[in-house]
């Protein structure tokens, strides 16, 4: 059965997300979503589990109902949701609603796998959080890996991951939201077509926001040796 074409979505809605969009120009700071140094990674995990995690200026805004402001940091699907809410397509109540069930249903998985899956030491303990460390590092990982993919699987409807439509050619209309192979890979909002060229706003591979040309970056992923990405796109489920 063929796919029935996404259309663009006009209006004000689109206007407001390109205006709040076009502010960010130059602002904000890219950090991936989660640290690279083992240690760290453990920590945030465990934070997103019990719903405290505030390892950058966006979770501070869903957690702390701080205004990170045009200097924040973040990642860059992090900032596709930091952009509708500037815009007002969101507001914070529906960001800490969604983050909240996200963190819940990693809770929930971790926990599952720890007292389902658990090695005879585990048991032994009572539970990952009794054992020494260095005896439960695969187990913790394996939790901690899983109750990753629970949050995720919250996270991604709303960014719209289930609708994503393979694209080849011709215009992504503004507004759609952009994922380069998988949205974890990498995230940016459509722009539209700007003098024949696809257009989109990223927070990466530039340090700050920027205006580009889709095919731009591809070919600077390329460059650092990794495969051409499959791009997907969207309506976001907010507009």
């Amino acid at each position: 059965m063929e796919e029935k074409p996404i259309e663009a979505i006009e209006g004000e809605a689109v206007e407001k997300l390109e205006a709040a969009g076009g502010t960010l120009t130059g602002k904000l700071q890219w950090q991936g979503f989660l640290p690279t140094d083992l240690a760290e990674l453990a920590t945030v995990l465990l934070q997103i589990c019990q719903g405290t995690a505030e390892s950058n200026d966006f979770l501070k805004l869903v957690f702390k109902d701080v205004d990170p402001g045009e200097a924040a940091i973040m990642s860059c699907w992090e900032f596709v949701f930091y952009v509708a809410y500037r815009a007002g397509a969101i507001d914070r109540e529906y960001l800490q609603t969604l983050f909240k069930l996200a963190s819940q249903k990693a809770k929930t998985v971790y926990n599952k796998i720890l007292t389902t899956t658990a090695t005879p030491l585990a048991i032994r303990y009572g539970g990952f959080g009794s054992i020494p460390i260095l005896q439960m590092k695969t187990h913790q990982k394996n939790a901690l890996n899983y109750a990753f993919q629970g949050f995720c699987q919250v996270i991604e409807p709303e960014l719209g991951v289930s609708t994503q439509q393979k694209w080849t050619e011709g215009e992504i209309p503004s507004g759609c939201v952009v994922f380069f192979n998988r949205w974890l890979d990498h995230t940016a909002l459509s722009l539209g077509m700007k003098d024949g060229q696809q257009k989109i706003l990223t927070l990466w591979p530039h340090p700050t926001v920027v205006e580009m040309n889709l095919d731009d970056l591809v070919t600077h992923i390329v460059s650092l040796r990794r495969p051409k990405p499959t791009i997907y796109f969207t309506n976001p489920p907010w507009l």
